[in-house]
């Protein structure tokens, strides 16, 4: 093996870092030889919250880290490698550590570490250290009473890595509702605070679904001012407070809101970060309060990616295109993403004109109406074919369209299906529709599509196998709620694209055996989804 220096393994590394497998790989290259692994452990501890949540879950990895954990503070807490001392920086409201009480769980035949594995870490993963800590706690208190203890002990090692650690991201609370960890506005306090002093600053923050309140928002306004990624649940957050929080930030490119219910000040306090933010998602918001065109978001010349997800409540004394046409005008994007909200057809052709060379991503799926409700939804017809003449480099198309939106879809298909690896087109209103033109325009005019969703479209054999030879990369198909999918299909499938296929959806396919199902399994050896019921037989 050829001799690499530092620089060289610092940069694979740091790509097994991004690695599925990457705590394997770092883990064997530092038991290689000295010199790889001192580059390499450091990589491997600097998020080992990544590795673990999302990666394995074994509860064994889960008490060794928190044992090793604990044990680097016994080992380290002196040393001379690491003067970094909290005198003057605890918080009241902070349980101070019980060293005894996690001594006493800390098996006693051990052997200190050789680093200081905890001021590795550059991300603390708060949700997922409750739960290391849970099944730590767990391992040797299997008959004894947990109410209250584990809380305690997840405190204490919070309070480590918050003081040891020179964290750079942090997740505060998960980003689906659960109650279950015990995080209030104290710790977040006390966090900030102990960063700020500390001189270290903060640049990634997951607020998740924490309760946080404007008092949480002065908090971080004064002591965390160097963010670049924010993402928040604005539920009890007033419009004025998140206003003033997002202006006191020097370098945020990177923001989050879900669920505020005022955001006229806000989205104006955008323009204080003109310079910086790429990445805009607003979701599950309320805009009845936005009266005036978004001249602030405009602002940002550098802005790239705007997510506006799940808005249907907008003010009647203002129109959508009036709204967003500064933003079409002034923004070259690469993704936009309106999920079930809506978008005027005039704001779609003025995006893809404007982001004629940089547009990767338009995800446009349609909010969801019942008939009661009497809503029509806008014909973009104009607005694909605007993508197809204008945005060349497009590779991810999302869209239930409609009926009347067959032909434009087609002429995208035709336009610019050399460059599309993603199409999701599902939709309900297809489903007594033919469908077998557009199947035949995506086989001959996209050859590299290795995602497609048709689910409910009903199509002859024919088209499907026009379909099967053009788009021989295919990775993921979906295709439920079809009357079109047969056992035929499937053989079908299974002749073509073996070696490719790893993903397949027929769930509600009541035209398909379980016979036909077991066979394909065998052949292709992938991933199929079908109705609880077959899967049972």
């Amino acid at each position: 093996m050829s001799k690499l220096n530092v620089d060289c393994l610092a940069v694979l590394f740091e790509n097994f870092t991004k690695e599925s497998s990457g705590a394997y790989l770092l883990y064997n290259c530092a038991l290689l030889d000295t010199q790889w692994n001192v580059v390499a452990t450091p990589y491997l501890y600097k998020d080992p919250w990544q590795h673990w949540i999302y990666r394995s879950k074994n509860n064994s990895v889960a008490k060794n880290l928190i044992d090793t954990y604990y044990l680097c503070y016994q080992a380290h807490s002196n040393s001379n490698n690491n003067n970094r001392t909290t005198t003057g920086v605890q918080h009241k409201r902070i349980r101070s550590i019980d060293y005894n009480s996690i001594n006493s769980i800390i098996n006693n035949d051990f052997h200190f570490p050789r680093c200081d594995y905890i001021g590795m870490a550059k991300n603390l993963h708060i949700p997922a250290l409750y739960q290391c800590v849970e099944i730590w706690y767990k391992s040797t208190h299997e008959d004894e009473a947990v109410d209250g203890e584990i809380e305690k002990y997840f405190l204490n090692f919070l309070k480590l890595f918050v003081d040891r650690a020179r964290i750079k991201g942090c997740t505060f609370a998960e980003s689906s509702s659960n109650p279950s960890y015990p995080i209030q506005l104290d710790h977040l306090e006390y966090l900030a605070i102990t960063f700020n002093r500390l001189s270290v600053d903060l640049e990634y923050l997951n607020l998740g679904y924490f309760k946080c309140t404007d008092e949480a928002l002065s908090i971080l306004s004064k002591n965390c001012t160097s963010l670049k990624t924010f993402k928040i649940t604005a539920h009890s957050c007033s419009d004025s407070a998140l206003a003033n929080f997002i202006s006191s930030q020097k370098k945020l490119t990177k923001l989050k809101i879900r669920y505020a219910q005022d955001l006229r000040q806000t989205l104006d306090k955008i323009r204080s970060q003109a310079k910086t933010i790429v990445k805009l998602r607003i979701l599950h918001c309320n805009l009845e309060n936005c009266t005036v065109p978004f001249t602030g978001i405009a602002e940002c010349v550098n802005l790239r990616s705007i997510y506006m997800r799940n808005i249907e409540k907008f003010s009647p004394k203002i129109t959508l295109s009036q709204l967003l046409m500064p933003i079409a005008k002034n923004c070259e994007f690469h993704n936009v993403d309106f999920t079930k909200t809506p978008l005027p057809v005039d704001i779609l052709v003025e995006i893809a004109k404007k982001s004629l060379t940089t547009l990767r991503r338009v995800h446009l799926m349609r909010p969801t109406h019942s008939k009661e409700e009497g809503n029509v939804d806008e014909n973009l017809s104009d607005g694909i074919m605007a993508l197809a003449n204008f945005a060349t480099n497009l590779c991810s198309f999302d869209r239930n369209i409609l009926p009347e939106e067959l032909n434009a879809t087609c002429y995208l298909v035709n336009t610019i299906g050399k460059s599309l690896t993603r199409l999701d087109i599902e939709s309900i209103e297809m489903a007594d529709h033919d469908s077998s033109s557009l199947l035949i325009c995506i086989g001959r005019k996209c050859p590299y599509l290795t995602i497609l969703n048709i689910n409910y479209y009903e199509f002859s054999v024919d088209s499907f196998i026009i379909l099967l030879k053009g788009c021989r990369f295919m990775q993921s198909l979906t295709m439920m709620f079809s009357d079109s999918v047969n056992d035929e299909i499937l053989e079908l499938i299974g002749n073509y694209w073996s070696g490719t296929l790893k993903n397949l959806d027929i769930d509600e396919c009541h035209n398909v055996t379980i016979e036909a199902v077991k066979k394909l399994r065998q052949e292709l050896d992938i991933d199929i989804d079908i109705s609880p019921e077959e899967n049972d037989e």
